[in-house]
């Protein structure tokens, strides 16, 4: 027999020995006995007189997210569906988020050590202070100031500025600090006299002769990086099957490797790098492209369909010279840009060139047919008098970016990728459907991705809003949906983008249908959405999104984001770079094959030292300096009448 209670307690008694009591036991009673019932009761919590919403719950314990309120003390009042009820008086403290106003002096030192006093309000004991990734040591608290120690910093530049308060609040100045190099200390010179002829080797001995390496422009493919220092040096790391790290190997390096020079970038100055390629289960095709300060290009890599340039389609494991003549002949190149499968460049006209696989179109020259010499994008149609600024390249469709804003397409449209409200490949270039969304709208930056047939593109335009067409199977869209379109929709923006304002965009693909988006705004932060398996949207989750998410990069200052692959990566302020999500190949660069949730470092241990000391000059004869350490640093004297001279620097 079976009772319930007015509270909605069971009793059973009598014949048990099925287990029909339902009290864990086969034991039959005489009396009522009470079942167990493994169920929880249903609660509802306010917090200060407002509903939270309840995130888990466990017989001991509840979590839950806890809505906005006024600062102060609140109440938190639990109730069942039952009837009882609990109040917790002054239970939870609400507090201020931190704000910084202020930073005192806001230069220093990349020895660290300097003494900074940050002014803002709402400030408690507790709190800690990051400039980037680096805590400062705190020696005072009040409510309106902080004084802190500067930490060291690899490299000089400006860095951000973070406080971050006990219950996880934090407010960031961006750029709030700026790290200066310390100023050389020179010792003396080994030998100090020599011939009036010149050419004497002379070593300056000191301490602080050099600074780390700094990155002022970085390319990420799907399984390959490659950046260039502000010495004009190129590194690379990552995959390297097809010679595509530029070192006269095939070996992948899981830290950076610089590209030999020793041949046709002999005496080259290096100013960009684009890196790409295509992700195989079994090969890891891809292919780099440099640009010189001459306005000549050079390609390493994989060149099975002519990408790299030079008239042929073998493989190379160091830069080979771009044909310049045809219809590259005295034309200065300023851009350029390779999928891994192709390549395009821009000259200082806005003229587009393109080589490599075109069995899509790619090429925008109205055919269908490889060439593994540069050929002209047509200009006969809507390219007609264009001022092309930016190309956004994959293995088989190009986006173009005009001076005036207006954007075009090329190539396979398979999910409709173009933009132009269709799904028919291109031969050459057609415009981006501007009658709906995009009417108006003046485009500042693009990017766009492929994956066999499907792929999808996303624009930003000149106040920072963000559209985007295409595939959009993970949620890569961004409009919190999963279905395709063959026009441009607006992105979410009112969510984590709510008022804030874009100002560049990457994409890319690690299989049909699953590829993400990342955005930067211009405080340096970045956001993502879409296919997300190897955190390559960087909230520390691997579960793809519809909408936009904040990477958890808030501590670094963001100059530009990158996507490649399932790998993500960031060019700090202060020319750093770090990258998570998918490293099966080396391609995080931080030494590892392991992936990462958040960002890691690149490793450091391959990169060259920059002197400090520059334009050296004897007896204001200018001379080139030759090697250099931290602590000394060779050259060859200039010609000079007899007589001791000021070393000048």
């Amino acid at each position: 027999s079976f009772a319930l209670d007015s509270n909605g307690y069971l009793y059973s008694w009598g014949y048990n020995g099925n287990g029909q009591f339902g009290n864990n036991t086969t034991t039959g009673s005489n009396v009522p006995v009470a079942s167990r019932v493994e169920s929880k009761r249903q609660l509802s919590l306010t917090i200060g007189g407002n509903v939270a919403s309840i995130s888990s719950q466990i017989e001991s314990a509840i979590e839950f997210i806890a809505p906005a309120h006024n600062v102060g003390l609140v109440d938190i009042l639990i109730s069942s569906t039952v009837g009882d009820s609990n109040t917790l008086s002054d239970a939870y403290e609400y507090v201020e988020k931190p704000i910084i106003t202020n930073i005192s002096p806001n230069t220093g030192s990349i020895s660290g050590g300097d003494t900074v006093i940050i002014s803002g309000a709402n400030f408690s004991s507790g709190s800690k202070v990051y400039f980037e990734n680096n805590e400062a040591a705190v020696s005072g608290i009040t409510s309106n100031t902080i004084t802190i120690t500067t930490p060291s910093s690899l490299t000089s530049g400006p860095v951000n500025v973070k406080i971050l308060d006990t219950v996880g609040q934090s407010d960031t100045s961006y750029k709030g600090f700026i790290y200066k190099v310390s100023t050389p200390i020179i010792l003396n010179l080994t030998p100090n006299k020599g011939s009036v002829a010149g050419g004497q080797s002379v070593t300056l001995n000191g301490t602080g002769l050099t600074n780390e390496t700094k990155f002022k422009q970085v390319s990420q493919g799907s399984n390959h990086s490659c950046g260039v220092t502000d010495m004009g040096k190129i590194y690379c790391w990552g995959a390297n099957t097809y010679g595509q790290l530029g070192n006269g190997t095939t070996t992948a390096s899981s830290k950076p490797v610089e590209v030999k020079t020793d041949g046709v970038l002999k005496d080259k100055t290096i100013i960009a790098v684009s890196a790409s390629g295509f992700y195989s289960a079994s090969l890891s095709y891809g292919s780099s492209i440099a640009l010189c300060s001459d306005g000549t290009v050079y390609a390493w890599g994989y060149n099975g369909y002519g990408e790299l340039g030079n008239g042929t389609v073998t493989n190379s494991s160091v830069p080979v010279s771009v044909n310049m003549s045809g219809v590259l002949k005295d034309k200065v190149i300023s851009k350029v840009y390779t999928s891994g499968y192709g390549t395009a460049v821009i000259d200082s006209e806005g003229k587009v060139y393109t080589f490599g696989r075109n069995a899509y179109g790619e090429l925008g020259n109205g055919t269908t047919t490889n060439s593994s010499n540069p050929v002209a994008v047509d200009t006969s149609g809507v390219l007609a008098g264009k001022n092309i600024v930016k190309i956004a390249i994959s293995h088989t469709h190009m986006i173009a970016l005009d001076s005036e804003g207006k954007v075009y397409g090329w190539g396979i449209n398979g999910s409709g990728q173009l933009g132009d409200g269709s799904t028919t490949s291109k031969t050459t270039p057609i415009s981006v459907n501007t009658t709906g969304i995009l009417s108006g709208k003046v485009i500042k930056d693009i990017a766009t991705e492929n994956f066999d047939v499907s792929g999808h593109t996303v624009a930003v335009d000149s106040d920072g809003i963000v559209y985007a067409w295409g595939l959009n199977t993970s949620g890569q869209l961004g409009n919190n949906s999963t279905t395709q379109s063959i026009l441009p929709v607006a992105v979410d923006m009112t969510g984590v983008l709510f008022n804030k304002i874009i100002k560049s965009v990457s994409v890319d693909s690690y299989a049909v249908g699953l590829a993400n988006t990342l955005v930067t705004d211009t405080n340096g932060r970045v956001y993502g959405w879409g296919y997300n398996a190897y955190g390559q949207l960087g909230n520390g989750l691997n579960t793809n999104s519809l909408v936009p998410v904040k990477s958890d990069v808030d501590n670094l200052f963001a100059e530009l984001t990158l996507t490649g692959g399932s790998t993500s990566s960031i060019l700090t302020s202060n020319g750093q770079i770090y990258s998570w999500g998918y490293n099966n190949t080396g391609q995080l660069g931080n030494n590892t094959t392991a992936n990462s949730l958040t960002p890691v470092p690149l490793d450091r241990t391959n990169l060259s030292k920059q002197s400090i000391i520059s334009n050296l000059s004897l007896g204001g004869n200018t001379t080139n300096i030759n090697t250099v350490t931290d602590t000394a640093l060779t050259f060859n004297t200039p010609a000079h009448s007899a007589g001791l001279v000021d070393l000048v620097w």
